[in-house]
C-alpha cells in the first residue's frame, strides 16, 4: 500500500493544498514556512486517526489521503466501491463536524480489516538534535515497536530500545552459534552501517554495548562515543532496520542533520537499502540530497501571495552541482556571502560605466578591486574583469556581456 496523494483544506501554512507522491521516493524541499514538516505530520496523524492532534490545531478542517493498492490488498478491502477497486485507489477522509466530532470516511478501521492487517507499517522519523549516553547493565527484553504506526524521535525510550534490541539479537546469535547454526541477526546491522561508514566499522556487542572499531588505529568504542552525525545514522537508521520494514511507508524529516556533505550525498541510498519495496517521503533543506535524486522524485514547495503550492516544472536535478541546485531549484539569489556579492555587483556596475565615473567613484572601484582580489580565488570567473588587459578583445566582450546581463547579475565564462 502506497500513498498516492495528500489534500488538505487548511492546516498551518497549507490551504487548499495538494501534493502527489511517487511509489518509491519523494523528496520535499522548500523555504522555511512552506509546510514540509506539516505534510509529514498530517500523513502520520491522519493514518493513526489522532483526533487529539487535529483538535489541538486551530483552523484544521479536512485532509484526504489517497492510496495505491496492490491486487491482494484490494481483495481484502471488499467494502470499497467498484470504481475505486478498478483504479486501485481509495480515500481516507477526515472531516471535522460542527459538533467538534471527527468522522473517518471510506474505511472504518484503517489498521485492520476482518482482523487482518492490510499494511505492514507506517514510520515517522522526526528531526533529531541530540543523543544522550545510556548505559545498559544487562540484556533485557526490548519493548515491542512493531505496531502499525511508530514515531522515531529523540525520546529516550526509543534510543534505549534500539540498544536493547541489538544486544538481544547479539545473544540470540551466540545461542545459534553454540548449536552449530549460522548467526545472521547482527549481520544485517553490520552490513547497513559498514556500507555507510568508511573510517570505522560496527563490529557487534561488547559488555552490553554496541561497539565500533576505528579502522586506522584499531581503537574500539561504544555507540555513545560516536560523533553527532554518526549517531544520527546509528539511531535513526538502526531504529528503522529494527522494525524489519517491508512494503511500508517511511516519513523522514531532515535526514541531513549533523551530516558532512559527503554523507548527505549518500544518505538517500542508505535509507533506500532499509527493507524492501518501501515508500520513502523525505523533507529536507539539503542540495546534496537533491543532487542524488531524479527530477521526478523532487517536490518543490513555493509560496506565492501567501499560498503554498507544488512547483510542477523543475529542471533535471540528478548529478547537478550544489551551486546549480542552489541557484535554480532552491532559488537563491547568489551562492556567495551576501556582503561579498553586493560588493562584486557594485564593482561590476562601476566597471561598466568606467569612462563616466567621477574621481570618488573611481576611488571606490579601485578599492573594491583590491578587496575582491584579496578575498576571491584568482581563478574565480567574476575576477576576469579585474585581471584582463585593458586593451584585450576579451575585455570588450565581457563588458558587453555584463551590460546585457546587468539586471540578472550574471557573468558567464
Amino acid at each position: 500500500m502506497k500513498i498516492k496523494s495528500l489534500y488538505v483544506n487548511k492546516y498551518k501554512a497549507l490551504k487548499e493544498f495538494r501534493i502527489n507522491f511517487n511509489e518509491d521516493v519523494s523528496v520535499i524541499i522548500g523555504e522555511n514556512g512552506t509546510g514540509k514538516t506539516s505534510i509529514l505530520e498530517l500523513i502520520y496523524n491522519t493514518f493513526i486517526e489522532n483526533e487529539t492532534f487535529f483538535k489541538d490545531e486551530d483552523g484544521f478542517s479536512k485532509s484526504i489521503i489517497k492510496m495505491r493498492l496492490t491486487d491482494d490488498e484490494i481483495k481484502e478491502l471488499n467494502d470499497l466501491k467498484q470504481d475505486n477497486k478498478r483504479n486501485k485507489i481509495f480515500s481516507l477522509e477526515v472531516n471535522k463536524g460542527l459538533d467538534n466530532e471527527f468522522k473517518f470516511i471510506g474505511l472504518p478501521n484503517f489498521k485492520t480489516l476482518n482482523n487482518k492487517r492490510i499494511h505492514s507499517s507506517l514510520v515517522y522519523s522526526k528531526a533529531e538534535v541530540n543523543y544522550k549516553k545510556q548505559k545498559i547493565e544487562a540484556p533485557i527484553k526490548p519493548n515491542d515497536l512493531k505496531e502499525f504506526a511508530t514515531i522515531i524521535s529523540e525520546d529516550e525510550n526509543n534510543k534505549l530500545n534500539l540498544k536493547q534490541y541489538i544486544i538481544n539479537e547479539h545473544y540470540k546469535d551466540l545461542e545459534d552459534l553454540s548449536i552449530g547454526n549460522k548467526p545472521f541477526r547482527i549481520d544485517r546491522f553490520r552490513k547497513l552501517y559498514n556500507s555507510f561508514f568508511k573510517e570505522k566499522k560496527f563490529i557487534g556487542v561488547k559488555d552490553f554495548e554496541p561497539v565500533f572499531r576505528v579502522e586506522a588505529t584499531g581503537e574500539v568504542h561504544s555507540a555513545d562515543q560516536l560523533s553527532a552525525g554518526e549517531k544520527q545514522i546509528f539511531f535513526r537508521g538502526g531504529a528503522l532496520l529494527q522494525l524489519n520494514l517491508q512494503n511500508s511507508i517511511i516519513l523522514i524529516d531532515e535526514p541531513e542533520l549533523s551530516l558532512h556533505p559527503e554523507w548527505q550525498q549518500n544518505i538517500l541510498d542508505f535509507y533506500r537499502n532499509i527493507g524492501n519495496n518501501n515508500q520513502i517521503i523525505i523533507a529536507t533543506h539539503s542540495p546534496h540530497i537533491v543532487s542524488s535524486c531524479k527530477k521526478e522524485e523532487i517536490r518543490v514547495l513555493i509560496k506565492e501571495e501567501g499560498i503554498v503550492k507544488v512547483e510542477e516544472n523543475i529542471e533535471e536535478t540528478y548529478g547537478w552541482t550544489v551551486e546549480q541546485l542552489l541557484l535554480s531549484v532552491f532559488q537563491l539569489d547568489s551562492v556567495r556571502n551576501p556582503e561579498v556579492q553586493n560588493r562584486l555587483d557594485r564593482f561590476k556596475e562601476l566597471y561598466i560605466n568606467n569612462s563616466n565615473l567621477n574621481e570618488k567613484e573611481k576611488t571606490e572601484m579601485n578599492s573594491l578591486k583590491r578587496e575582491l582580489e584579496k578575498y576571491l580565488d584568482p581563478e574565480d570567473p567574476s575576477l576576469s574583469l579585474v585581471n584582463l588587459d585593458k586593451n584585450s578583445n576579451k575585455l570588450e566582450a565581457l563588458i558587453n556581456q555584463l551590460k546585457s546581463n546587468k539586471n540578472n547579475n550574471v557573468l558567464e565564462m
